[in-house]
């Protein structure tokens, strides 16, 4: 159920890993907490039982309190912060650092040109950015990569990580307790004299990730887009990573200002848990932290959004399998209307037995996939009810957003169960042990706490009020927050397909000449049925084998496909209302990009034979010649395409090409299917031979053994077999 790191400081139970099995002891009774005058915070938890701590750094400050024209500097900072300081990481760094200042000037001169516009000077700015180059190279002779991070596995750390959520920035690892010493003297350096170095090098790692993880990412693109239509003003409307022209144009001058003002001791927990003494712990934190001066605290976030009023919707095109997501605004943690919702979000995902699970996964089958979020996509401040999900083909997202409605408003009638209560509460418990189980694990927990509440107790606060929800509490938030005019959606869907008129006419043109190539119109649009059978060769790993197909088609939409070898029989079967296959007398649905695939086969094999009858479900758009053959693109209603060669004596098809998923190995290969042997059957004319290639090496051939048009074709051959 739980989506980051961000959710774990909104519901954990006042259990201490450490007493597992010996009785429960409250939080209150095992944490330590200290404060310097500097104030640094720092939480300690004992634990002898092993010798390792867990070790976190949190400072109260994540993305969502960044603002325009630095957006994702908190997290540029993440990664800075293990480039080392003026001893660590540097081979020299009075030389190195004749170059990061010079690389600061000529970054401001290339800003202050480029800000010129129209009159901006471009070889001015060609001959900066090449000097800015060079500075980058002499600086890099002088840097000692990883030698931070280098340090810290020479000492035996695992688990070292940072992250930068929308409330907080974190440091984190698990270390032998014995070099502890170690892990206070490299992290106080790196707060009192981090060195930015690489800075701008770093900038394009960071784009490269955008790119990896959002731009490149289905999901990753359909939740920023989602956020930025459900938040209007607060910035958890503005992705973590930053928007790129936000990325590019941050300065290594301006990341350190953040990082004066956001780092600073007055805005840190440290938080430190096993094999460790309080107090001594305390005097050490006192001797390496204490001389880092405090810094007046920023202005306090005043931005919010206001109350909503009306549903919000945005598609987004991504060529990716279809998906959904839905959102309502609501208070966040410590109020008790978060834990009604908690319960809310197990009851509806939170298991297999959950309703949304078990309805629509597993009995309705209309969705492959679906989860819910109470705290989304932060904790801090007021956040989102969320819910994402993927519908199983043939099925829409409209289905599935109507199917989530449905639930939606039973919940809304009827409430919960007792036994739902209670299972639900179980899971909650059960979570919340399981994170705190470990030091590493309790050590992260205690400080998103008290970075982002300025209390950690607000983990047993939480707990307590998971345990105080009623049904009728649940009932009542339920009813007050999930109403469509208060209903954020968001939908993954295909690019809208924008064909080109002059192409649209020039391809209608070449396809004309195909038909009349292959029978005449009337004698196409008059196909109604077609039953081919075929002998085939495959070609698999330089051996030959035989085997036979049967195929037969009801047009417009319904084809069954038998294939036999070895003695072995599958069949595949695609009708409007149920597609399915069949292997070792086993009926199973066809769906995802199986289906989608065998849909797109049936497109090209009625654009062959009976275009003029399904003409109506295809956009054509001519492509330049080939070695003296038309071209064009075919786009049926599965929103796949494929190219059609023609050959320029007769206008004859010669041969399809098409991306799919190569059969013996499942990576995405082209296909090529090359037609030859044309022969007339009641009037039209169809290939007898068709060779199949795979990224240019033959994979099979087709021979037509017998082929008919217009007989009949039982509706029983379409039906999925019983037993």
């Amino acid at each position: 159920m739980k989506r980051t790191l961000g959710a774990l400081a909104a519901a954990l139970v006042a259990v201490s890993p450490v007493q597992a099995g010996k009785g429960s002891v409250a939080l209150d009774d095992l944490v330590q907490e200290f404060h310097l005058d500097n104030g640094l915070t720092l939480l300690v938890v004992e634990n002898h039982e092993s010798p390792t701590i867990g070790l976190a750094t949190a400072f109260s400050v994540g993305s969502a309190e960044e603002r325009p024209g630095v957006g994702g500097v908190s997290h540029i900072l993440e990664h800075m912060l293990f480039k080392g300081t003026t001893e660590v990481g540097t081979s020299d760094w009075e030389a190195e650092k004749v170059h990061h200042d010079r690389l600061e000037e000529l970054t401001y001169e290339i800003k202050t040109e480029k800000a010129k516009g129209r009159r901006a000077d471009q070889e001015r700015i060609d001959a900066l950015l090449a000097e800015r180059r060079e500075h980058q190279e002499a600086a890099k002779q002088y840097s000692q990569d990883n030698q931070f991070d280098g340090l810290y596995t020479e000492a035996g750390a695992v688990n070292t990580n940072a992250f930068t959520s929308y409330d907080i920035t974190a440091y984190i690892m698990a270390l032998p307790a014995n070099r502890l010493d170690l892990w206070m003297y490299l992290e106080s350096e790196r707060l009192r004299d981090p060195v930015l170095r690489q800075y701008y090098t770093e900038v394009q790692n960071v784009m490269e990730e955008r790119r990896l993880r959002t731009d490149a990412d289905p999901d990753g693109k359909l939740q920023e887009n989602f956020l930025s239509v459900a938040f209007d003003a607060h910035w958890y409307g503005y992705p973590i990573i930053g928007w790129p022209s936000d990325i590019e144009t941050v300065t290594r001058t301006e990341a350190e200002e953040w990082f004066k003002i956001y780092y600073a001791p007055n805005r840190m927990t440290l938080s430190i848990v096993g094999d460790v003494d309080a107090e001594e712990v305390y005097e050490q934190v006192k001797e390496y932290f204490g001389d880092i001066p405090r810094q007046d605290p920023p202005e306090m976030m005043e931005t919010f959004d206001i109350e909503r009023k009306g549903e919000r919707r945005i598609e987004v095109e991504y060529d990716a399998e279809p998906a959904l997501v839905m959102g309502w605004h609501k208070v966040n943690v410590p109020h008790p209307d978060d834990a009604a919702l908690q319960i809310v979000s197990e009851v509806l995902s939170g298991g297999r037995s959950s309703r949304l699970i078990k309805r629509l996964v597993e009995e309705r089958q209309i969705a492959a996939s679906v989860n819910t979020d109470h705290e989304y996509p932060g904790v801090r401040w007021n956040n989102l009810f969320f819910i994402e999900g993927k519908p199983r083909a043939p099925h829409t997202n409209g289905d599935l957003e109507a199917a989530i409605w449905e639930e939606l408003n039973l919940l809304k009638r009827d409430g919960i169960t007792e036994r739902e209560l209670e299972k639900a509460k179980n899971r909650v418990r059960a979570s919340q042990i399981r994170q705190l189980e470990s030091n590493f694990g309790l050590s992260i927990q205690l400080a998103y706490a008290q970075a982002a509440f300025d209390d950690w107790r607000i983990m047993d606060e939480a707990a307590a009020a998971t345990e105080a929800v009623t049904r009728e509490d649940v009932l009542r938030v339920a009813r007050a927050t999930f109403k469509k005019n208060r209903t954020t959606v968001a939908m993954l869907v295909e690019p809208a397909f924008e064909p080109d008129p002059e192409k649209e006419a020039k391809g209608r043109e070449i396809v004309a000449r195909m038909v009349k190539a292959l029978g005449g119109e009337k004698a196409l649009a008059g196909v109604k049925t077609s039953v081919v059978s075929s002998d085939v060769s495959l070609s698999v790993q330089g051996q030959t084998m035989t085997a036979q197909s049967s195929s037969s088609y009801a047009l417009p939409d319904r084809m069954r496909s038998d294939f036999t070898i070895f003695g072995q029989s599958t069949t595949q079967c695609l009708a409007p209302d149920d597609s399915w296959s069949l292997r070792g007398g086993q009926a199973v649905d066809m769906e995802g990009d199986d289906l989608k695939d065998a849909r797109a086969g049936l497109e090209r094999d009625l654009f062959l034979f009976a275009y003029p009858a399904v003409a109506s479900s295809f956009v054509l758009q001519a492509q330049p010649a080939v070695d003296g053959m038309d071209v064009v693109e075919v786009r049926g209603a599965t929103g796949k395409s494929f190219l059609a060669f023609f050959d320029p004596a007769t206008g004859l098809p010669a041969k399809f090409q098409y991306d799919s998923t190569h059969p013996m190995t499942g990576a995405a290969a082209e296909f090529s299917e090359v037609f030859s042997d044309f022969r007339a059957v009641n009037g039209i004319k169809r290939p007898h031979v068709t060779e199949t290639l795979i990224d240019g090496t033959g994979f099979a051939e087709s021979t037509v053994s017998s082929a008919t048009f217009n007989t009949d074709i039982s509706d029983d051959q379409f039906v999925r077999p019983t037993g």
